[in-house]
């Protein structure tokens, strides 16, 4: 049992509120966050849940970068030296995955290091690790391309119909 000193006050929670501060603070300076109760504690995310195994990615063991692709309804991930395309359906009323499906779409020339991953509007996937830059192009053949760069490439982005290359020497 908990003991407390005579100071201990009991103050009510009130949890009905707004996300949004008052714009009058004569009317109500209250903000609600949303907190979820977990082992009796209030936290104020969900947590999390592991949708796809190590297993589906090779077992790589250093995880590059990801990317959500809008324009392909994707994740891009880079694992070890593979590019992967993820496919995740999560059913909200089940709160569940129902399907899940990993790809792999390439090699990158490199093992280890931070990649930069952007996409265009053709829809086509760039990817840079800094000696290499990648194109993921599912209407070219071979779909995955590499192009050698002679220049150090620190960061990729999209800018009207192409990559925009941003480098420093």
């Amino acid at each position: 049992m908990i003991t407390r000193g005579q100071n201990f006050k009991s103050i009510p929670l009130n949890i009905v509120g707004s996300s949004i501060f008052g714009r009058y603070p004569k009317i109500s300076i209250e903000k609600t966050y949303n907190m979820f109760q977990s082992d009796t504690f209030m936290v104020p995310y969900a947590g999390y849940q592991i949708g796809i195994s190590s297993s589906s990615f090779n077992n790589a063991e250093e995880g590059r970068g990801i990317f959500t692709s809008t324009k392909f309804g994707r994740i891009v991930t880079v694992m070890g030296a593979n590019v992967y395309l993820v496919n995740i359906e999560y059913d909200q009323m089940l709160q569940k995955i129902t399907y899940s499906q990993v790809a792999k779409i390439g090699m990158l020339q490199t093992q280890t290091g931070v990649v930069y991953i952007s996409e265009n509007n053709k829809p086509q996937i760039g990817i840079s690790d800094g000696t290499a830059f990648y194109i993921y192009d599912p209407t070219l053949s071979p779909v995955f391309q590499t192009i050698p760069i002679d220049f150090v490439l620190h960061y990729a982005r999209y800018g009207h119909e192409y990559m925009a290359v941003i480098s420093k020497q």
